[in-house]
């Protein structure tokens, strides 16, 4: 019982220092004052530049793509079903692939589509002749 104001002390300055940070707090997040309506008004509109032409066909070929794509964080097993069709139609092939399917591949290896369709390609038995092997190119230099 010695110390007993020096705890006085140290528990009043706690005490007032969580007061002002509450008050604080509590200042920031209240409401801001309304000018007297108590509707919100909506954000502005974005204007929305009609696509003519190439433009439009791109768009339509896009959400077309959308729509019939495989999601393979969601569909697994529907991925890798995709990914031997892929393999057999270009033999392990990555140029001959569509855009689409290239984007697809490199985006569920992180960059790595090329080497993942030539594995799968040899793995089935149906890679093409002749193609670089990816893992050799990397560590002949």
């Amino acid at each position: 019982m010695f110390n007993q104001q020096p705890r006085q002390r140290r528990n009043a300055a706690f005490l007032v220092g969580f007061l002002c940070i509450g008050t604080i707090v509590g200042l920031n997040n209240m409401p801001a004052a309304s000018s007297g309506s108590s509707e919100k008004s909506a954000p502005p509109a974005v204007p929305v530049a009609k696509s003519k032409g190439a433009d439009a066909k791109r768009a339509a070929e896009l959400q077309a793509y959308r729509q019939k794509r495989v999601d393979y964080t969601t569909n697994p097993k529907v991925a890798d079903a995709h990914v031997d069709k892929l393999a057999r139609q270009t033999g392990g092939d990555f140029s001959q692939l569509s855009k689409e399917d290239q984007s697809f591949l490199n985006g569920m290896t992180s960059g790595h589509g090329y080497h993942l369709l030539h594995a799968r390609a040899k793995r089935l038995n149906v890679l093409k002749p002749n193609l670089p092997d990816p893992a050799a190119a990397r560590y002949s230099k």
